[in-house]
């Protein structure tokens, strides 16, 4: 079976220029067929600042997606973030296109609740359209924007669109999905950066989870972890940016 390798980064890396390095050159390096997938940090909250709209937080701690904070996060990160990523990518000699859901209906989205106003959740995917790209040795990178059936835009949570796109190519990919976050993996103690836990399995994970070890943040990757293994996911690596490279140094999930 074919192998390919889902990357999932945040924003934040990416608006960092030695972190963007960093992941440009080590993306670049991982054999063989490869996608990556990108969220969204402080920019665009920037531009909506510079341009008079103020976000919004719901009682729940979740962002509250206006008509006009989607369109600034259409803006920024189906166009500016997602151009830049494709750009850079190519200058390093890997043949990237830059997509958002919208483009040939590669993500059909639906709202997930009325609280979180254009925050959106993955209903459907263009699977035929990822496996010719991938065929023929095209790396998709894909902005976390997806429209409905109706045309309205949502903001999806990068972390779902590797999961989903994984769980859909599993059929015909061998796949291994990195989660690239702030910390170096899954830590035992949040205080130290480099206490991380080398690998963890539904046991030893429920285990730490009760002891409290886990925390809440750390959790929910984690378990988003698990649901991928569930729907045919060989392996699934949390790591920082700066050790992509050397994946033995991060969390592997099993």
């Amino acid at each position: 079976m074919k192998r390919l390798t889902i990357l999932c980064t945040s924003g934040a890396i990416i608006e960092q220029p030695d972190s963007l390095r960093l992941l440009i050159r080590d993306f670049a390096a991982i054999k063989g067929a490869k996608l990556l997938v990108h969220g969204g940090g402080e920019m665009a909250d920037t531009f909506a600042r510079k341009m008079g709209i103020k976000p919004k937080t719901a009682k729940d701690g979740g962002i509250i997606i206006s008509n006009a904070m989607i369109d600034v996060l259409t803006m920024v990160h189906g166009g500016l973030i997602n151009k830049r990523l494709v750009a850079l990518l190519q200058r390093v000699g890997i043949n990237a296109v830059g997509l958002t859901g919208a483009d040939m209906n590669l993500l059909v989205a639906s709202r997930r609740n009325a609280v979180h106003g254009w925050k959106g959740e993955v209903k459907k995917v263009n699977t035929p359209l990822l496996q010719q790209l991938l065929d023929g040795h095209v790396v998709p990178v894909l902005a976390p924007i997806a429209y409905d059936t109706n045309a309205q835009a949502h903001y999806l949570d990068a972390e779902e669109i590797a999961r989903v796109v994984a769980r859909v190519l599993s059929l015909t990919w061998e796949i291994s999905i990195i989660y690239l976050t702030s910390r170096h993996g899954v830590l035992m103690n949040e205080s130290d950066p480099d206490s991380v836990i080398a690998s963890l399995n539904r046991s030893r994970y429920a285990n730490l989870k009760e002891m409290g070890i886990i925390a809440a943040d750390g959790a929910a990757l984690v378990e988003s972890a698990f649901a991928s293994i569930d729907q045919g996911v060989k392996s699934v690596y949390i790591t920082s940016v700066d050790r992509l490279g050397t994946l033995d140094q991060g969390t592997k999930i099993s």
